[in-house]
């Protein structure tokens, strides 16, 4: 089952992309078509070679059951994600998800 999950680059996409087209067992060339590109873009997208514009980027993710939410950084370590596997448990971004070069330093 897919968990939440940061993104901060084409690489951290490259494998969201990946991970969750290979779960829901869809092909490249379906994916491709469902989203009007060419099985050669998605290969790039998927193997981080490119650089993909949002709208694309969306959406793919929307084609594969996600969606992008976005937070302001200052919060980002009050913000919590429930879990999808038990009502009691939440996922701490920071703590499940820890960023390996903060840009800006120890908060």
């Amino acid at each position: 089952m897919f968990s939440p999950a940061r993104l901060d680059d084409r690489e951290d996409f490259a494998r969201i992309l990946k991970e969750r087209r290979a779960e829901r067992r869809i092909r490249q060339e379906d994916l491709a078509s469902l989203n009007r590109m060419s099985r050669f873009t998605l290969s790039d997208a998927e193997n981080g070679r490119t650089d993909p514009k949002l709208s694309t980027m969306v959406n793919l993710l929307q084609t594969l059951g996600l969606t992008m939410v976005v937070v302001p950084t200052e919060v980002a370590d009050r913000v919590s994600v429930p879990r999808l596997d038990g009502p009691e448990d939440v996922y701490d971004i920071d703590e499940d998800f820890p960023m390996e070069d903060d840009p800006l330093g120890p908060a």
